[in-house]
């Protein structure tokens, strides 16, 4: 893995100027959510456990949240601040992953996009649940398998079995944790390499995986629980399941078939790597593949899956990685007008062709219910 290229001065600061934007955009809009957010059943469960203490606490998670309480005092919107916290580091964490992915500072600050391109991940990540610190130790435990890469074997080793422990704490988050895991360290895999594996690669990789398992294994034999996805979260103020998802995964297939065609370009696809492309470009659908098996052998309700992005995110966030390219190094040199009023037909077209069996007053919050008179928290 090379490192980053240098960075001229005007390079620097646009790199600046995007994350910046990204970064206060999203902290902006989070901490609206976290004081406006109307309390959800799993958020009063989660409090309910941690005033138990950390030893006392039913899950990982309210085993946190007790220890993170003890510090900055209890409450809803401090749990909230926990979820916050978890979601701007992660945020920074794909920034720095992005760099040494892409060695291109204006296109690993683009790629934070997704933090506010997909309304829900914002409203998702300012709640007392698990989303936010699941997003965070998946992309700590890419961060992780990325340096091991620089390093001989005994420490690529070292930094395979902690990225392997982030793994196995994630699994303890969320219910299809076993399954997201492992395929994430794999995903993982195939974005990170560029060509074949080196000895010192494959190590990290292989003490990952192992690590991940062992732990999966020993979490289910001492049936440690986990938090469950609740429904309510999902379905308040919708009509349908239908509506449920076709609304906050609207920008997902739209990314996909972006970028799928911003990689017929050549430019694109030695920048990237024919692997990658795939592996970005498939990663979405394949969790679709599993959540949507959740459903059908009745492990999730259908509306538990609108939560259930938050948890999909990791596998979502590189999607756009290929139309960045493309418009980052393609798009400045196309002369072809036709090319030029394509691209935000194509992009619109999607979008509403997605979004058009949708009500426009169920735009763009609506799952989400903002601070309503206490008399109608009895709903809930």
């Amino acid at each position: 893995m090379t490192s980053p290229e240098p960075s001229g001065i005007g390079k620097r600061i646009t790199t600046f100027a995007v994350f910046g934007t990204m970064a206060a955009l999203f902290a902006f809009y989070a901490t609206y959510w976290a004081r406006t957010l109307v309390p959800m059943l799993p958020e009063l469960d989660a409090l309910a456990q941690a005033t138990r203490g950390v030893m006392s606490a039913g899950s990982a998670f309210t085993a946190i949240l007790a220890g993170w309480q003890t510090i900055v005092g209890e409450g809803l919107v401090a749990a909230r601040a926990l979820s916050l916290l978890a979601s701007v580091a992660a945020l920074v964490l794909v920034f720095r992953t992005g760099l040494r992915l892409t060695r291109d500072s204006v296109t690993a600050a683009i790629l934070t996009l997704s933090f506010v391109l997909f309304p829900p991940i914002v409203a998702t990540f300012a709640m007392a649940t698990p989303h936010a610190l699941f997003v965070l130790l998946a992309f700590g435990a890419l961060e992780l398998i990325l340096r091991g890469y620089g390093h001989a074997a005994p420490g690529a080793r070292l930094y395979g079995g902690l990225a392997g422990i982030l793994a196995g704490l994630g699994v303890m988050l969320v219910p299809l944790g076993a399954v997201l895991m492992p395929l994430w360290l794999v995903f993982c895999t195939v974005l990170s390499s560029e060509k074949a594996l080196l000895s010192s690669e494959k190590q990290a990789v292989s003490v990952a995986l192992i690590v991940n398992l062992l732990s999966t294994f020993l979490i289910l034999m001492l049936g440690v629980p986990v938090p469950a996805i609740d429904a309510t979260i999902a379905m308040a103020g919708r009509d349908s399941v239908f509506q449920v998802l076709i609304l906050p995964t609207a920008m997902v297939p739209v990314a996909i078939l972006l970028s799928a065609l911003a990689a017929f370009s050549s430019r694109v696809r030695q920048s990237i790597g024919i692997g990658r492309i795939i592996a970005v470009l498939s990663a979405p659908l394949v969790i679709a593949a599993v959540l949507l098996s959740a459903v059908a052998f009745g492990t999730m309700m259908p509306g538990q899956l609108v939560t259930a992005v938050g948890y999909a995110f990791p596998f979502i966030i590189f999607t756009l990685w290929p139309l960045i390219v493309w418009v980052r190094k393609v798009m400045p040199q196309v002369k072809s007008l036709l090319a030029w009023l394509t691209f935000p037909v194509v992009m619109y077209s999607c979008f509403w062709v997605v979004l058009g069996p949708v009500r426009s007053e169920k735009f763009p919050y609506s799952h989400r219910q903002v601070a309503q008179p206490p008399s109608t928290l009895q709903r809930f």
